[in-house]
């Protein structure tokens, strides 16, 4: 069996709905960056969580969260970058 490819598309409108929602957790709770790597580990622990919890709950919900992993690791990333991780 043969899987089906990933188009540049399905990138772009993953990317989209990522980066939409990495700007509403901004909004919500504000712009500083994490302040250690254990910071970022337990929110990305906390998300991934919810992301097997959601594996019951129906596709729909089961995307929403893998957005929400992906948006932790996105702000994780870029706490790293801004150079605020008391570790880094």
């Amino acid at each position: 069996m043969s899987r089906k490819s990933i188009t540049n598309k399905d990138i772009d409108r993953a990317f989209e709905r990522m980066y939409k929602a990495a700007l509403m957790r901004l909004k919500e709770k504000g712009y500083g960056v994490f302040v250690s790597d254990h910071e970022i580990g337990g929110v990305v622990t906390e998300e991934y969580g919810e992301l097997v919890r959601s594996l019951s709950e129906g596709r729909k919900q089961f995307s929403h969260e893998l957005v929400d992993v992906a948006v932790a690791c996105l702000i994780g990333l870029a706490s790293h970058e801004a150079g605020g991780c008391e570790c880094c």
